[in-house]
């Protein structure tokens, strides 16, 4: 038996993994695919980086600036730009002087992050929890292959959803969390990524679109370069990836680029001569953040959950969101 189970090896999971390792906790974190660091990923693809979820972040809290400056004296990040073109009333802008604060790309891709947070951490890759139970004092996490942990403390860091789910895999399921989760919703995102091996490197780095259909616009090449050319995400609006989330993956990509193409001005668009679209399902956090960086059962002990949705879905939520999930968890003793 370890102190501490932690279910999910993103930014959240991570965190809170290494802080409760350094104070002596023994921890162990599942994580169901092989990657770590959830959203924020990065595939290798057409011989090179591509940054498909988290495409950047900020650091306004006090902490995560110390943290970030950390990383960059590492070499791990890079001050990317400060603002993005702006796509709004059907018109294409460049970044307003007062949006002047510093997004910060990942020089290896964005789920180096999670490489990082990992190092030292016993994690458990391709291990999907298949159900939850209590015994006595302790929790017990099941996995998909039969496999049973056990600890006093469990920390759930998945999405929403995807935690109600598990928790109502108890004989007996809290209440009161069960009903505040099922008001958390997701929006999923579509995501194309598109090669174009001929493009000249257009005048924006990203473009933040108020468009029924696109909601992003990346050019991952100022990023990770990848001579010759170009390489860019794009990512769905909220509305239009709910909407086509379940139908013709390839169709809904057609539809993404060819909007992103009149979005931008830049003819190349139109015609990658490499593509394809990852869909993620719980992208984004639809209700507001809740009073607390991460969230507990009354009278259920040792049950945390913490995550992005706790912080607005942002990377530097969901660091903090791990942080104080961590916290709450040593003062537990």
């Amino acid at each position: 038996m370890v102190d501490v189970i932690i279910v999910g090896a993103g930014v959240t999971g991570l965190q809170a993994g290494a802080e409760l390792t350094a104070a002596g906790k023994q921890v162990v974190i599942l994580e169901k695919s092989r990657g770590l660091g959830g959203r924020a990923a990065t595939r290798r693809w057409e011989g090179g980086r591509i940054d498909h979820g988290a495409q950047f972040f900020t650091a306004r809290d006090a902490d995560f600036q110390n943290q970030v400056e950390r990383w960059r004296g590492d070499g791990l990040c890079f001050e990317w730009c400060r603002g993005f073109h702006q796509w709004r009333n059907h018109l294409l802008t460049p970044p307003d002087a007062a949006d002047g604060h510093p997004r910060f790309a990942v020089r290896d891709g964005m789920n180096s992050l999670g490489k990082a947070l990992a190092a030292g951490l016993d994690v458990r890759g391709e291990t999907t929890v298949a159900a939850l139970r209590r015994e006595r004092d302790r929790w017990l996490a099941v996995s998909a292959a039969g496999e049973t942990y056990a600890a006093p403390v469990l920390l759930l860091t998945a999405p929403a959803p995807q935690a109600l789910v598990l928790l109502q895999t108890l004989e007996t399921p809290p209440a009161t969390l069960l009903n505040q989760l099922e008001t958390h919703r997701c929006a999923p995102c579509l995501a194309v990524m598109a090669r174009y091996p001929q493009a000249p490197k257009p005048e924006w780095n990203g473009i933040q679109a108020d468009d029924a259909t696109v909601g992003w616009i990346g050019l991952n090449s100022a990023k990770h370069p990848l001579p010759p050319g170009q390489t860019v995400v794009i990512h769905g609006a909220d509305g239009f990836s709910e909407d086509w989330q379940d139908r013709d993956l390839e169709e809904a990509g057609d539809r993404l680029i060819e909007r992103a193409a009149h979005l931008a001005g830049n003819d190349w668009l139109w015609t990658p001569t490499a593509r394809a679209v990852h869909r993620w399902r719980f992208a984004r956090p639809l209700h507001g953040p809740p009073t607390e960086w991460f969230g507990s059962a009354p009278g259920v002990p040792g049950l945390f959950l913490a995550g992005d949705g706790f912080a607005g879905g942002k990377i530097e939520g969901a660091w903090l969101s791990g942080r104080a999930a961590a916290r709450a968890i040593r003062q537990m003793g």
